[in-house]
C-alpha cells in the first residue's frame, strides 16, 4: 500500500508575519481627545454690551427699559429692581402691577410715566449676578412758542376796557365832544347870567 502526499490546497492558511504588519498599518487613527471637544462646546457667560443707560422720558407717556443682556441661557434668571425694591421676578410682577409690565424680551414698560418714576433701575441676570444700571429722568411736557407768547385771554379783555375808557373820557382825542362839551357850558352860563338879570 502506497501513501500520497496532501496537497498544498489541503493544507491550512496560515497567517504570516507580514500579514499582521499590514493589519497594524491599515488600523484607524485614534480619536482625539475629549478635552478639545468639551473646550469648544464651552459659550460664554451672560453680559451687557454697555453697563449703564439714560432715558429722558416725557410725563405722562409710556417708555420700555431694554435688559440688553447678551449670550442669555434657559437656566438665567432676569429681575428688575427699583432703588432696592424688587419690581419682577422672571416675567411675573412683585409690584407696580397696572403700571410696570414686562415684555416678551424681558424689558421693562413703564406705562403713563409720573415724577415718582425718576430713579435709578437695574436689570440683574442671575446666576451670573451681572447688573445693568438705567437711570430715568422724568422731563416736564414742553410748552409750544405761541403758547408761551400768547397773554391770557382775561388780560386783553380788561386792556381793551381801559383803553375805550380812557378813549371816551379823553375830549382832545376826539373834536366832536369837546365841541359838544363846550356848548353845554356856555349854554349854562348864559341861562345862568339870564336869570341874575331878572332878579
Amino acid at each position: 500500500m502506497s501513501f500520497s502526499k496532501p496537497s498544498n490546497q489541503d493544507e491550512p492558511e496560515y497567517m504570516h508575519d507580514e500579514d499582521y504588519d499590514e493589519e497594524e498599518e491599515q488600523a484607524p487613527p485614534e480619536n482625539k481627545s475629549t478635552e478639545n471637544i468639551a473646550t469648544d462646546t464651552v459659550t460664554q457667560p451672560p453680559y451687557f454690551p454697555s453697563p449703564h443707560e439714560k432715558y429722558h422720558i416725557k410725563l405722562g407717556s409710556d417708555a420700555e427699559l431694554k435688559c440688553s443682556a447678551k449670550q442669555l441661557t434657559a437656566t438665567n434668571v432676569i429681575l428688575w429692581y427699583k432703588d432696592t425694591n424688587v419690581i419682577s421676578n422672571g416675567k411675573q410682577l412683585t409690584s407696580g402691577e397696572g403700571h410696570f409690565k414686562i415684555l416678551s424680551d424681558y424689558s421693562l414698560l413703564i406705562q403713563n410715566a409720573t415724577h415718582e418714576d425718576g430713579g435709578n433701575y437695574y436689570c440683574v441676570v442671575l446666576p451670573n449676578d451681572i447688573k445693568l444700571h438705567v437711570e430715568v429722568q422724568i422731563d416736564e411736557e414742553e410748552t409750544s412758542p405761541e403758547e408761551q407768547q400768547a397773554p391770557p385771554a382775561e388780560h386783553n379783555q380788561a386792556s381793551q376796557i381801559g383803553q375805550q375808557a380812557v378813549t371816551e373820557t379823553n375830549p382832545s382825542e376826539n373834536g366832536c365832544n369837546g365841541k359838544i362839551s363846550q356848548s353845554i357850558i356856555l349854554t349854562l352860563i348864559t341861562i345862568t347870567l339870564t336869570s341874575v338879570l331878572r332878579i
